[in-house]
């Protein structure tokens, strides 16, 4: 987290920072360096929602990518859809995207690009980003919010 502590997410079908908003719910969390929790939170579709990765921003905060099957940060437009959110370092969301197309799009991992924006890699049977070359394309996202 960039002050000795660790960001951790992952995947609850209980309770485990809030309650639960249907199927499977992705949760974060912040630990210190002496493995005490600082924060937890929750959050989720009516659908199942997976965290694949977590990254600190670089400004204390920290970016989270996974994939639902419901509408997380927009509407659900194929099979599973990647997302990706942002948290201060508090635990409070700041804001979520959901991207995807008509077919499978996974994000598998998150990576902020020193510049203020983020990378979001993993891969797609649809044309996310541009045209699907055949089967599974492996795909990287560049976003500015």
């Amino acid at each position: 987290d960039g002050a000795g502590g660790v960001f951790v997410g992952g995947y609850t079908e209980g309770a485990l920072g809030g309650p639960n908003a249907g199927g499977g719910d992705a949760w974060l969390a912040r630990y210190d360096g002496a493995g005490n929790r600082i924060w937890i939170r929750q959050f989720g579709s009516s659908a199942h929602d997976y965290t694949q990765a977590v990254a600190p921003d670089g400004s204390g905060g920290v970016y989270q990518t996974g994939i639902t099957r419901g509408s997380l940060g927009g509407p659900n437009v194929g099979y599973w859809d990647a997302w990706l959110t942002r948290h201060d370092g508090a635990g409070n969301p700041l804001w979520i995207l959901q991207l995807g197309t008509s077919g499978d799009d996974q994000a598998r991992f998150v990576a902020p690009d020193g510049a203020g924006g983020v990378y979001v890699g993993g891969f797609t049977d649809g044309s996310l980003g541009g045209q699907n070359a055949g089967g599974v394309d492996a795909c990287i996202e560049t976003l500015r919010r």
